[in-house]
């Protein structure tokens, strides 16, 4: 569990290669328990439990010095989760035997997110074009 979230961020930038199951469910789940201990610290979950916007004063505006670090913090590690995110879901497509370039189809509101999240639970196949998993890089 542990290796596969570290090569989530050692593997951050890395577009080829591929990624199973777990190695892409293990880090998905990792960080959503990361944002939604942020959430639950700053006192915006209520406004994810309601599906409503977050209101400003739930936390989302600095009124001190240590919260403004933590919102930072948090905006840096949101970011870089998100490239790491996506490279991670290209190579779980790899992996599906799907070109990366699919990767896109997550842009499209409520559909989008459907089909990535029937093409990671699907099974693996065996390509030519990306033979080597990201354990091997």
């Amino acid at each position: 569990m542990i290796r596969s979230y570290i090569e989530f961020w050692t593997k951050a930038f890395v577009f080829t290669g591929k990624a199973t199951r777990l190695q892409y469910f293990i880090p998905w789940i990792i960080n959503t328990g990361i944002f939604e201990t942020y959430c639950f610290v700053t006192h915006q979950w209520r406004s994810g439990l309601l599906l409503q916007p977050l209101k400003c004063h739930l936390g989302i505006i600095p009124d001190s010095i240590w919260h403004s670090i933590l919102l930072l913090l948090f905006f840096t590690f949101i970011v870089f989760v998100g490239i790491a995110d996506f490279t991670l879901r290209a190579r779980r497509f790899h992996d599906v035997g799907i070109s990366n370039w699919l990767v896109l189809v997550s842009l499209i509101p409520i559909l989008g997110p459907i089909i990535v999240l029937l093409v990671t639970v699907a099974l693996s196949r065996a390509d030519l074009r990306w033979p080597i998993n990201q354990s091997e890089m």
